[in-house]
């Protein structure tokens, strides 16, 4: 597996299918071709570790603006990735287009957006109690979250194997187009092979404790412990990454960048989480 301060999967022929929008502003193929490099370029950006992180408060990259721009031009794609990477203004904007692309017939737009017609909100109380032929119907259209939400009705449906291989393969594809909830739902599966689910998730959402984990299992301790600088430094919950990290620091299982940093880690952590100050040894330790 690649290093997790590094990698940024993308599907190219996703991508290039992607650009033949009907609902943007139409503009040469060169220029979205750049706008999407520059976007790749800010997000590769923004992943790079600084250990001033997260005690100081830096500015991150425009990234999603830069996908934004991108998804203006014509480019799909990057209008659910704009959308995954933001939860303000820029989100609310590119949702709005993923919903519009997904209107005028670009079914991986259908995927991305989790607010499109034919899609149960059956499951918003219970897994168990989500209506199975709905579930049924959006699984027959290639909605993989729908396939997967399927596997947890209550009583087992006959198929479940068969549903089971199905969402493996659509979560899959979809993952590797940079559909996070897809990417979330292959994890979920026994599949196998989370590799790409869990770095995408990290590229994604800064959500980097599946790949930092699975590292680690693997004894590839400089990859684990970036992984986990990611979600420390870049997280939107930071905390229980970091103190997830600098417990590893002190215990000696992952290398300290710089010396003292899985103490200060620990401290921050605990200081900026009510509930992990609660529930985490290491909190309790450190007197926090």
């Amino acid at each position: 597996m690649r290093r997790a301060g590094v990698v940024v999967v993308w599907l190219v022929a996703c991508a290039a299918s992607a650009r033949e929008v009907p609902t943007a502003n139409r503009v040469p193929e060169h220029d979205v071709a750049e706008l999407v490099r520059r976007a790749e370029q800010a997000l590769a950006d923004d992943r790079r570790l600084d250990y001033a992180r997260p005690f100081a408060d830096k500015p991150h990259e425009p990234v999603a603006a830069r996908f934004l721009d991108a998804c203006r031009a014509g480019d799909r794609r990057s209008c659910w990735i704009a959308a995954q990477l933001d939860g303000g203004d820029v989100a609310k904007s590119a949702g709005e287009l993923v919903h519009a692309n997904c209107r005028a017939g670009d079914a991986m737009s259908c995927r991305a957006d989790l607010t499109s017609e034919g899609r149960s909100d059956a499951c918003a109380d219970s897994l168990e109690s989500c209506d199975a032929a709905k579930l049924r119907a959006e699984c027959e259209n290639r909605l993989a979250v729908s396939c997967e939400r399927l596997l947890h009705v209550r009583p087992v449906i006959a198929d479940w194997e068969a549903i089971k291989v199905r969402t493996a393969q659509l979560a899959r594809d979809g993952c590797a187009a940079g559909i996070l909830a897809e990417c979330v739902a292959w994890s979920a599966s026994d599949d196998g092979d989370h590799d790409l689910a869990a770095e995408q998730r990290c590229t994604l959402a800064y959500d980097c404790m599946l790949l930092g984990n699975a590292q680690l299992a693997r004894k590839h301790g400089d990859a684990a412990r970036d992984a986990f600088e990611l979600e420390c430094q870049r997280g939107r919950r930071p905390a229980p990454a970091c103190e997830v990290l600098g417990a590893h620091y002190i215990a000696g299982t992952l290398r300290e960048p710089t010396p003292g940093r899985g103490k200060a880690l620990v401290e921050w952590a605990c200081a900026h989480d009510d509930a992990l100050r609660r529930i985490a040894k290491s909190c309790r330790m450190s007197g926090r």
